[in-house]
């Protein structure tokens, strides 16, 4: 486990010196790292920790796909509480722009997913999407921010029927 965080580290500092390198990870044994700290949840936690970074933002990508996730490493009982408007504003902010600087999409089209089944119903199934995620996009759409949602997670993914294809999507929990 040390030898494990010791890599880690030494490739974030490497990476915070050369600008012109990042940092790519694969998995690791949390159950090993937390036998010598009970505080670590994940990489991206623990970046976050070493850089002092505001805010970091988790995704998974593949040449067709880029999920990125609002919250990271939690238990799934805790999600709720922990999704905010402000999680949900810095969280599609740094996607924006890191979809913008990173990735050289001038203006990126992202899709909210929401956090309860059939995106809320409509209140029926949870309140989240009508109290806090559908006023954030609305409130970034007028800020010029090119957003969808929120929507029903289980059919996020199908695009046939879809013009506009995403390029990300914001998960509530990963």
């Amino acid at each position: 486990a040390r030898y494990v965080l010791h890599n880690l580290d030494y490739a974030v500092k490497q990476t915070l010196h050369n600008k012109r390198t990042a940092l790519v990870t694969g998995p690791l044994n949390k159950e090993i790292i937390i036998s010598i700290d009970k505080k670590f949840t994940g990489h991206t936690e623990y970046i976050q920790k070493i850089t002092k970074s505001n805010g970091v933002l988790m995704m998974l990508a593949s040449d067709q796909l880029r999920v990125a996730l609002a919250t990271t490493h939690i238990p799934i009982k805790d999600v709720a509480k922990t999704i905010t408007k402000e999680l949900i504003i810095n969280k599609v902010k740094i996607l924006n722009n890191d979809l913008k600087t990173k990735f050289n999409i001038k203006n990126p089209h992202i899709k909210v997913l929401g956090l309860n089944p059939h995106a809320g119903d409509g209140g029926y199934i949870g309140k989240e999407e009508n109290e806090i995620i559908e006023p954030v996009i609305t409130k970034l759409i007028e800020k010029g921010l090119n957003l969808k949602g929120p929507i029903s997670a289980d059919t996020a993914f199908i695009e046939k029927n879809e013009k506009i294809k995403a390029d990300s999507f914001i998960a509530m929990f990963h």
